[in-house]
């Protein structure tokens, strides 16, 4: 995998896109590896697994505490999409 560069914008909105345009580009360069190749892949010398099952889950287990938290509160966040990274709709 080549080193690709985004540059950071000031709008949410073209923050949201380039951020998933780099989810994008990951997804397409991982699937592309096979076994032996993925075991070669490192972020920050660490194995890009150890990325997957600590931070990334870490997150994820977040997002969902956060959304409990606020159904528990009364202020569900109205038809948010979290796994899709999508906003509720207006």
């Amino acid at each position: 995998m080549g080193h690709i560069e985004f540059k950071r914008k000031e709008d949410p909105l073209l923050i949201r896109k380039s951020v998933l345009e780099m989810i994008y580009v990951l997804r397409e360069s991982l699937i592309s590896l096979n076994d032996e190749e993925l075991s070669r892949v490192t972020i920050n010398g660490k194995p890009f697994w150890h990325i997957i099952n600590g931070p990334l889950a870490d997150a994820l287990t977040h997002v969902g505490q956060i959304n409990s938290f606020r159904r528990i509160a009364g202020n569900p966040t109205p038809k948010a999409r979290v796994f899709l990274g999508a906003p509720p709709k207006g």
